[in-house]
């Protein structure tokens, strides 16, 4: 809120969008569960079924990243929505501070 009026567009607003965004083209299809958020007055934490593409360690360095579902990522490369291509490791993150 600035004054009275809401922000549609931040930082936070950039971060959820891009963790769902990641919990839907890096979901394991074949497994059993589904995308879970869950939110508290501290945190979202959003998580999917499976298991990572990338070990724990490649993970935490970032710069490389497996999708498991090309074509949904694809869709969301929406530039005049602001969903550019990139990487996705790091971005929520980095906006916290974390």
């Amino acid at each position: 809120m600035v004054g009275d009026e809401r922000q549609e567009k931040t930082a936070a607003h950039d971060a959820v969008r891009e963790a769902l965004i990641n919990c839907i083209v890096h979901q394991d299809l074949n497994a059993t569960g589904n995308i879970v958020v869950r939110r508290t007055e501290t945190e979202l934490t959003f998580s999917n079924p499976g298991m990572m593409l990338v070990s724990k360690q490649q993970y935490f360095k970032g710069g490389r990243s497996i999708c498991r579902n090309p074509t949904l990522q694809k869709m969301f490369i929406i530039p005049e929505w602001g969903f550019p291509a990139r990487t996705c490791f790091g971005k929520p993150h980095s906006l916290f501070g974390v």
